[in-house]
Parts: C-alpha cells; structure tokens; sequence
C-alpha cells in the first residue's frame, strides 16, 4: 500500500492510496493495475457514523477503553478543532452516516463524551479492501493489537471466506510463512479454545510443529492435568492473555528509565500502552533527562582527556 499527501483547498488535505491487488475474494487473486483510491480529511462525530457490525475484537474491545476515552478528552482541549484522536479514523460514503472501516476503539473512546473525531472519507471502497485496511491499522509492523485468539480467529476466518496467503499476509502484515504457521493452529479448534484460555500464541506454533492436528488435545490435558482453569504465562510477572484485567492493565506503566551511573542508559517504551497524555509528558521528561546524562558524561570525558 502506497500513500501520497496532496493538498485539497484551502485546509483540508487529501490521501490516495494505491492498492496494488495480492489476493483475496472478488478476483483479488488476478494480477491488475493497483486501484486508486482518493480520500479527504474532514472532521466527524460519532453521531454521523453506523454502529460498526465486524467482531474482529472480540476480547480486546474494550480493554483500557477508558483510559483511551479520558486520554482523548485531554486532547481534544489542546486541539483547535476539538478533535480526540491524533490517528484519523477510516469511513467510506459519499454523506452520512458513514461506514466505519478502522477505528473502531477512537469510536467508541469518542462516542463516550460526544468527541470530534479526525478522520479519513472515502466516497468508495470495495469491500475486500476495507477488511484489508482494518487489519493493517490492527497489525503495525512488528507488533500487534490483537489478542493471539483473535489474531488466529480472523486468519482463519478470512481464509475460510477464500482470501490467499498472499492477501493475508498484506492485511495483517506478516510473511506468508507466518501466515501458513497461523493457518495451521487456526485449523485445529480446540487449540483456538485454548489459546482463549491464555495459551501463548509462540506456545500453541510449537504445538501444532510438534504434535500436528493433537496440537489442541495436548495443551488441554496439559492444562487440565495441572487443574488450572486458565493457562498460566510461561514468563514470570506476565499475565496470561485470558486473565490480564483492564485494572492489571492499568497499574503497569508502559515506561521505564533504567541508568547505571557511568555505563548505560535505557528507556524503555511499551508503544502499544502508551495511551494517555501523562505517560508521554513523563517520556519527555525522560528523553530530557537522557539527554542532560549524556551531556554531562560528555563533558566529564573531555575534562579527564584534557
């Protein structure tokens, strides 16, 4: 997917986006020219949008829904045009109510205090292509939003419906190797169950190489044989996917300053956490920090080199 930033009047921009067609339903699988699509960035409430009616989140729909909704709230005071999100959310029609392709939890965050919400209009878009951008802004590049079950429920699922390794592997930004592994777990049941029961999704791959299509049969007995209700995360102080609460969530801070004087500084940033406006005042703090360290070992070496 490529896109290109073009002015259109006086405030407002436009974003094209080519798709170039890698598989799919509806003849997606046919090599073609990419399909251009032209958007425009406008303002909207939750009012003008239909209630979306895809369940590609099932378990992490709401999780830190409020943090995101008072994070937002936040922003909108610091913004000219009211708006919550920094991220523009995705619709398609020509006038409302829109359809909602991406953004769902800006939506909802937003529809909790009657928020404006940036967002990116197009006046059309063929159905496979929506699903497709749904999944990339939920499968950024070397991390995901989904929890391992519905990753592997929605693999599965679009699989099933006639989408091609190659489709796949563009919607939820992984190599098609990768895709054929999650292919392979999504195909044994019992193993989806378990993975809803906290199974790891690294855990449940190792299952399906080692025991095929008994993958599933043998993480229950396992987990029934140590009479636990849930499966428990292999890696100490981590919660399990199926018992982590909103509140557990909460109470861990997605950002940690680690110094040993003289030697190393690190900071460590959870992306996927850093929701509210707090945690990156303190980030900034950080970096201001980090940089005065640096600036004073620096001028301690060149003193000792003098």
């Amino acid at each position: 997917m490529n896109t290109t930033l073009a002015p259109a009047g006086r405030s407002k921009a436009s974003l094209k986006i080519n798709f170039a067609p890698t598989g799919g339903q509806q003849g997606l699988d046919q090599d073609g020219p990419a399909v251009k699509f032209r958007s425009q960035r406008m303002t909207v409430f939750p009012k003008d949008i239909l209630a979306p009616d895809f369940d590609d989140r099932f378990e992490t729909l709401e999780q830190g829904l409020d943090q995101l909704a008072e994070s937002m709230k936040e922003h909108a005071k610091q913004t000219a045009d009211g708006v919550g999100n920094f991220q523009p959310i995705i619709v398609v029609g020509a006038m409302p109510p829109y359809v909602l392709v991406a953004g769902r939890r800006r939506y909802l965050a937003a529809q909790r205090n009657g928020l404006a919400l940036a967002a990116e209009r197009y006046s059309s878009m063929p159905e496979d292509y929506r699903r497709q951008l749904r999944y990339m802004e939920n499968s950024p590049e070397g991390r995901n939003n989904y929890s391992p079950a519905e990753l592997i429920a929605n693999v599965a699922k679009e699989q099933a419906a006639g989408a091609s390794v190659k489709w796949l592997s563009r919607a939820f930004v992984r190599s098609t190797s990768t895709i054929e592994k999650y292919l392979r777990v999504g195909r044994d049941k019992v193993l989806q169950e378990e993975l809803r029961l906290g199974l790891p999704l690294t855990r449940a791959l190792a299952l399906v190489n080692d025991h095929n299509e008994k993958a599933g049969e043998v993480a229950k007995a396992a987990r029934e044989e140590r009479g636990d209700v849930i499966h428990k995360s292999a890696k100490p102080g981590r919660k399990a996917a199926a018992g982590a609460s909103t509140g557990a969530l909460a109470g861990r801070s997605p950002l940690a300053l680690n110094y040993v004087e003289g030697k190393t500084l690190r900071i460590i940033v959870d992306l996927k956490r850093l929701i509210s406006l707090e945690d990156k005042e303190k980030l900034r703090g950080f970096l201001r920090e980090a940089l005065q360290r640096i600036d004073g070992a620096i001028a301690s070496r060149t003193l000792q080199e003098a």
